[in-house]
């Protein structure tokens, strides 16, 4: 975590036009301070900086699904002005200018990204977005395909008006009729997140990490609803050392399973076409779930099924259920995982009575709330 106290004590006006005088020249601007956020403007793009007591806890891009070059240069810009100043009071130093402030960050980020040390979450991090998917044109061709026949605004175009029940009968008859192209967009989203058909996918279906939230939701046009409708909800430093470290420690389990393979997002194309799952790892025997906590308390309600939120419980049920499987395993890495690779396995079962009820009460939510939003966005606006 990043300390912030320093930076938010300053004067608010202060703070601005220092800060803008020193990072004008990169294009960025300090829009605003207010509460416990920051709103930063570089090369067009919207970039919010939550603060939570002490702590920067959360970077949001506007037009990035990932934590972006963007969004760290600015952290580490605030986070290496928060420190230095706290040098300058203690010893009596004269200040710096801040363009030298952000130069060091930049320099920072440089010499992270040329160290080869893969216990440095920033570092395998800022690898891991640098990487591209180069697509031939088979697959590009592939890829227009499974959006054309699976894309959820795209199905209720060619449903057009009607009831919700019809709509339902129309996706499972199209989802029944191209086994295949599911299959396909499975294969064509191993890499999930990295992907932009698995976030397009995605939209507007209820998947397992949603699964608990939505049967538990009564505002029908709150904020998990423009999660359905494909609004972007920023990424936490938190979940960043989960993507980063997932990939070891699938490596790990893999060890123990070597048939284990690496999963896309998959669908039910038998029923209930509007759920899906993306589980972290498929095994002819189970389904693998990776957990990365940061912090003691939730290692141990991840590493007790007593503790375990109902939340992580619910994803991990769904996930069975699309996968036809009987079991899960939870993988939790241990804190200290960067240097032990030691992991935590926790066997789950799969509880059908559990999933038939969550299943039918995030059903009743799409009906009311996730349906007539998504026919207002991609219907009845188009005229």
């Amino acid at each position: 975590m990043l300390c912030a106290t320093k930076f938010l004590t300053l004067n608010n006006k202060t703070t601005k036009r220092r800060t803008r005088r020193s990072i004008n020249q990169h294009k960025i601007e300090i829009k605003d301070i207010k509460d416990k956020e920051i709103f930063c403007y570089f090369n067009s793009k919207e970039i919010i900086v939550k603060i939570n007591e002490n702590e920067i806890v959360n970077v949001q891009c506007s037009q990035c699904d990932q934590f972006c070059e963007h969004q760290e240069l600015i952290a580490l810009y605030l986070s290496t002005q928060t420190k230095l100043e706290s040098i300058y009071e203690k010893t009596g130093t004269k200040r710096r200018s801040d363009d030298d402030f952000f130069n060091d960050a930049k320099k920072q980020k440089t010499a992270e990204n040329d160290e080869n040390n893969s216990s440095n979450i920033n570092v395998i991090k800022i690898t891991k977005n640098k990487k591209t998917i180069n697509l031939t044109e088979k697959q590009l061709k592939q890829i227009q395909e499974i959006e054309d026949v699976l894309r959820i605004d795209n199905l209720i175009r060619s449903f057009g008006r009607g009831s919700y029940e019809d709509f339902y009968k129309h996706c499972t008859k199209i989802m029944a009729e191209n086994k295949k192209i599911i299959k396909l967009a499975n294969k064509m989203t191993i890499e999930q997140a990295d992907t932009d058909l698995w976030h397009q996918l995605r939209m507007g279906r209820v998947t397992a990490s949603r699964l608990y939230e939505t049967t538990r939701c009564t505002v029908k046009n709150g904020s998990l609803v423009d999660k359905f409708l494909g609004k972007k909800s920023g990424w936490s430093f938190m979940m960043m050392r989960g993507t980063v470290l997932e990939e070891f420690v699938f490596k790990e389990v893999q060890k123990e399973y070597p048939t284990l393979e690496r999963c896309g997002l998959m669908m039910n194309h038998d029923k209930h076409p509007f759920f899906a799952a993306s589980p972290d790892g498929l095994h002819e025997d189970f389904v693998l779930e990776i957990k990365c906590p940061g912090t003691a308390n939730t290692f141990a309600q991840y590493t007790d099924l007593d503790k375990l939120n109902r939340k992580y419980f619910a994803q991990i049920q769904l996930q069975m259920f699309v996968t036809g499987k009987k079991k899960a395993l939870l993988a939790v890495a241990a804190l200290d995982f960067e240097s032990t690779r030691n992991i935590t396995k926790l066997w789950i079962d799969y509880d059908e009575e559990y999933v038939t009820e969550m299943i039918s009460n995030a059903s009743e939510f799409y009906k009311d709330a996730i349906f007539p939003a998504l026919k207002r966005k991609f219907l009845l606006s188009k005229n």
